[in-house]
């Protein structure tokens, strides 16, 4: 495994037009524009999904967690909008290219779940019109 048993980060979506963004207050109280800060979806896989994706090759079973408030970007990270594909279908490529790379004998079992917990409800992403049920 690469090192630790679990691995924490932080992805914390662009401020909106509400938030004081890009801005310090400089020694003589006047705000300096900093301009923004942005990590790219592949730059969160590339840090994140990349040893996921090492550690599940190695044979580890694989969780991957995104948790905050709504509107915070989980389903933007993990998902993604357009041709800017999340963590989770970028590691889906890169597995998927990884086992036809692999001209051995090795037999692979990919298996795959997305769930949401919501106000105590867990819905399954994958199913559609999936009604929610409580925790069990």
């Amino acid at each position: 495994m690469s090192g630790e048993a679990v691995k924490v980060a932080v992805r914390v979506r662009p401020f909106n037009s509400r938030s004081h963004d890009g801005f310090i207050e400089d020694d003589n109280g006047v705000l300096v524009g900093t301009g923004p800060k942005y990590a790219s979806q592949r730059a969160v896989f590339d840090d994140l999904g990349q040893g996921v994706l090492n550690n599940a090759f190695e044979g580890y079973n694989c969780s991957l967690f995104a948790y905050g408030q709504t509107g915070s970007g989980k389903s933007y990270s993990m998902v993604g909008y357009g041709p800017n594909k999340g963590i989770v279908p970028i590691t889906c490529d890169e597995l998927f290219k990884a086992i036809e790379a692999d001209k051995g004998d090795t037999k692979y079992e990919v298996t795959f779940s997305m769930l949401e917990i919501y106000n105590e409800q867990v819905r399954d992403l994958l199913i559609r019109n999936n009604p929610k049920g409580g925790l069990k």
